[in-house]
């Protein structure tokens, strides 16, 4: 995945980016990213330098915690309105309605 698509992925639901001027801290993240994707992609038939993959775990894990809110961004904007599939009903399926999903495969 593109480091774009792979930040916004890891924040979307609870953080919108602006379109221009990402917070620095986004720069590096992408930047830790591309790195790792430019590795992976020159050297796909050996070995990734441990420098180039730490850089993206720690990436990986400041996006997390960019997500979980443990760390605010400055420019960052919070959705309009939050979504969710959750219902406080239980949903129970008959048989009949399960056979509907079942794998066409089998």
């Amino acid at each position: 995945a593109s480091a774009e698509s792979l930040i916004r992925a890891y924040l979307y639901p609870n953080i919108i980016l602006p379109e221009t001027n990402p917070e620095q801290l986004i720069k590096e993240i992408a930047k830790s990213l591309i790195f790792y994707n430019l590795y992976s992609y020159k050297y796909r038939n050996s070995f990734v330098p441990n420098e180039i993959i730490a850089r993206k775990v720690d990436a990986l894990r400041l996006l997390d915690s960019i997500s979980k809110g443990k760390i605010n961004l400055s420019g960052a904007a919070l959705p309009k309105s939050i979504r969710s599939n959750l219902s406080l009903q239980q949903k129970y399926f008959s048989l009949d309605n399960l056979e509907e999903f079942r794998d066409s495969r089998e």
